[in-house]
């Protein structure tokens, strides 16, 4: 396999036994593989020359030889060429062969890891040598095409982020907001490394791409951190008695997911509550105690309305059309008495 490597330094892989190892050169068009960059033209038949040295202590089998590209941790080319050969304990055995690479232009352009392996029997690798390879392919190849789906969708996922921060659609809690930035990042690093690749600036081996990408992730993550609280108290929604939790929509914060109840429901957030006495209502019943309607056909008093949300009023007693009576010393205030009181309650009461 073509393991590519920034800037281009060899080595030789090692299949060993407890008395050596093999050792693998290789040339392609004359040019030594992991002496400085490959230029591998796709137009051309290229003629790849090996020598393998046994340094082991039995005879070594010889089947497959391998050229491949990598990137990201994915294969864009690998070619084989069957190549039986023994190579006897001790000694030394050389090999040349033509490979067409006539649909190399289709699958990768730029600077790519790249790798020539010698694979045994069992396609076992018995020995290797590193390369960095300049594909001289076309940019609308596998791996262009590749580079321009990562520009793409990194550019859907930062539109995504603004737009929703524009429109102050974010999560309130930073963390949240931080992970939404935190796709555009990744894909931003992503892409800064396919687009050097192709550009034939830095090969996206390990050494240069983790920094990109995880670099990018981070000032991302850091970004979302740092946006601004999507709204203020001037653009809370009605209902939302604790600003800044971002959550409530129905008079109980938090509850938003049981129905956008209105702030003068008689049961907020209960999901249910469609037709309840509305705001006026309760004005009406607070002004004059004369039954209001709730909107199906039945009158309720002040004493209803306040037994019904469990409060009671400036410490006096409520009964309702049952019978039922409400002690105001056995009482808690809610946020939405709070709401409909034009005065505070007398001390005392919670």
């Amino acid at each position: 396999m073509l393991v590519g490597l920034l800037g281009g330094s060899a080595t030789a892989a090692i299949a060993a036994d407890s008395t050596g190892r093999l050792k693998l050169e290789a040339r392609i068009d004359g040019r030594v593989v992991g002496d400085g960059r490959l230029v591998i033209d796709p137009a051309r038949t290229a003629v790849v020359e090996i020598t393998v040295s046994n340094e082991t202590g039995s005879a070594q089998r010889v089947r497959t030889v391998r050229l491949s590209g990598t990137a990201l941790a994915l294969t864009f080319f690998a070619y084989d060429t069957t190549v039986p050969f023994e190579v006897p304990a001790g000694e030394t055995v050389s090999r040349s062969f033509p490979l067409d690479l006539a649909d190399l232009g289709r699958q990768a352009t730029g600077l790519l890891p790249s790798s020539v392996q010698v694979l045994g029997q069992d396609r076992a690798v018995l020995a290797e040598v590193d390369t960095t390879a300049d594909v001289r392919g076309s940019v609308w190849s596998v791996y262009g095409m590749f580079g321009i789906a990562l520009v793409v969708l990194t550019l859907l996922a930062w539109l995504g982020a603004l737009v929703a921060l524009a429109r102050h659609r974010l999560p309130a809690n930073r963390w949240r907001r931080a992970l939404r930035f935190l796709p555009a990042g990744f894909g931003t690093g992503l892409s800064a490394v396919i687009t050097l690749s192709v550009l034939r600036l830095v090969a996206p081996a390990p050494a240069a791409e983790l920094p990109l990408i995880l670099g990018a992730a981070a000032a991302a993550l850091v970004l979302g951190y740092l946006t601004p609280y999507p709204g203020d108290a001037a653009t809370q929604p009605a209902g939302d008695y604790y600003p800044g939790d971002g959550l409530a929509r129905d008079g109980f914060p938090g509850d938003d997911s049981l129905g956008d109840d209105s702030l003068g429901d008689e049961f907020p957030g209960d999901g249910d509550a469609t037709d309840d006495l509305d705001g006026g209502g309760y004005a009406s019943a607070l002004a004059s105690g004369a039954p209001a309607g709730d909107g199906q056909g039945s009158g309720r008093d002040a004493g209803d309305v306040f037994a019904l949300a469990g409060v009671a009023v400036g410490g006096a007693d409520f009964s309702g059309d049952d019978g039922e009576t409400v002690d105001a010393d056995q009482t808690v205030r809610t946020p939405l008495v709070d709401e409909l009181l034009p005065h505070p309650p007398p001390d005392g009461s919670r």
